[in-house]
């Protein structure tokens, strides 16, 4: 039994800490010229995925879940994503992004 639980003990702190660091790191690549365009969309969405992921794995508990649990989690993601891709093409063709991206390549 204890050796049960001392496999489910995870150190909130140390996840808190990197939870903390890379807002910091955030927060340094959106200040003015560290990055722009597209390296500060990729920087900025990498570092939410990693922070999501975090959060769902070890606050949510889902390390210690099932099978059942990472399919229906997965299955979401590839819904999702799909979602989204079938949206894009509309969305690029009535111009909706026309003025975000502009905004984002003009220094």
């Amino acid at each position: 039994m204890a050796q049960a639980q001392e496999a489910h003990r995870v150190n909130v702190f140390v996840i808190f800490g990197w939870l903390v660091a890379l807002t910091g790191a955030e927060l340094y690549i959106a200040s003015d010229g560290v990055m722009t365009g597209t390296a500060l969309v990729l920087g900025l969405v990498g570092s939410a995925l990693v922070k999501a992921a975090l959060v769902a794995i070890y606050f949510m508990h889902l390390k210690f879940e099932g099978v059942l649990i990472w399919t229906m989690m997965i299955a979401s993601l590839v819904i999702g994503i799909a979602f989204i891709l079938v949206l894009f093409p509309d969305l690029v063709q009535d111009g909706y992004w026309k003025g975000f991206i502009s905004h984002l390549y003009h220094d």
